[in-house]
């Protein structure tokens, strides 16, 4: 989006006032938060990121969280989605990535379940993620634990037969959160949690209708499988877990994704570095 479309946005926002015209100021700060993150995704464009970071601070410390509260959480939840992008690809991103997990604690103090469902769930999917991420980062697993909490609050209303993409890409996400913490505990059991989680994911995501999404469940799968069976030295898991590699592989090379094929070839050859080893 251009710098004339984004001064247009800004120059909206300050035309008007929260409480005056409330549902009005809260769309235009939508629109530029979604402006901000969108252009903040392209790595040339990190300053307009960091920008999106001050101009949201600044809104919140003007806003009353009482008087408008649907426009407060909509700019936390921009300044969340800004910190969380920002934080992975800052070095030492950690402490934006800490600030992003409060203001989506924030959020969630106006969007509830009784209130907004989707946007509840959908906040604690994201607050999960970057628990997620913070856990792996500091290797710390209380964080890791928080993220599993916060997708099982997030399936409480993603219901499989309701909303069957949702509850996948969360099920997805939660066996991250199971893994990590399984392989850092060294808990087959946690493991075998995570599993059951890409499983059922899988059973919602084909490869027909959704083949990145398929790639990216079936490689996480079959990369679980690995450390299980590795844990466990357990030849049938291992065998498993080539099977699912091999299927990738046969797939990326077939559309010619080069980059995720040599990784995935990486991971091929551990599993079967794995089996030989059992």
């Amino acid at each position: 989006m251009s710098a004339k479309r984004l001064a247009e946005f800004e120059n909206t926002l300050s035309e008007l006032h929260h409480e005056s015209e409330p549902l009005v100021w809260a769309s235009a700060l939508d629109n530029l938060g979604h402006h901000f993150i969108t252009v903040g995704y392209d790595p040339a464009d990190i300053p307009m990121l960091e920008e999106s970071v001050a101009v949201f601070e600044a809104t919140i410390e003007d806003a009353d969280e009482k008087a408008t509260p649907q426009g407060w959480a909509i700019a936390q939840n921009h300044l969340a989605a800004a910190l969380h992008t920002l934080g992975m690809r800052e070095k030492n991103g950690i402490q934006l990535l800490e600030d992003a997990v409060e203001a989506y604690k924030c959020v969630l103090r106006v969007w509830t379940r009784q209130t907004m469902e989707d946007y509840w769930a959908t906040t604690f999917n994201n607050l999960g993620t970057v628990l997620q991420i913070l856990g792996e980062m500091k290797k710390d697993q209380r964080f890791l634990q928080m993220s599993i909490a916060a997708f099982n609050n997030a399936l409480r209303a993603q219901k499989r037969e309701k909303k069957p993409k949702d509850w996948a890409i969360t099920q997805n996400n939660l066996g991250v959160s199971l893994q990590v913490l399984g392989k850092s505990q060294q808990n087959p059991d946690v493991l075998l949690e995570s599993l059951v989680c890409y499983q059922g994911a899988l059973e919602e995501t084909p490869q027909e209708k959704n083949p990145v999404g398929w790639v990216m469940i079936l490689a996480n799968l079959a990369t679980t499988q690995r450390l299980l069976a590795e844990m466990k030295k357990d030849a049938d898991i291992a065998k498993k877990a080539l099977n699912n590699f091999d299927l990738l592989v046969e797939f990326l090379t077939d559309i010619e994704e080069k980059k995720y094929l040599e990784l995935t070839q990486e991971q091929q050859a551990n599993a079967q570095t794995v089996l030989a080893g059992i």
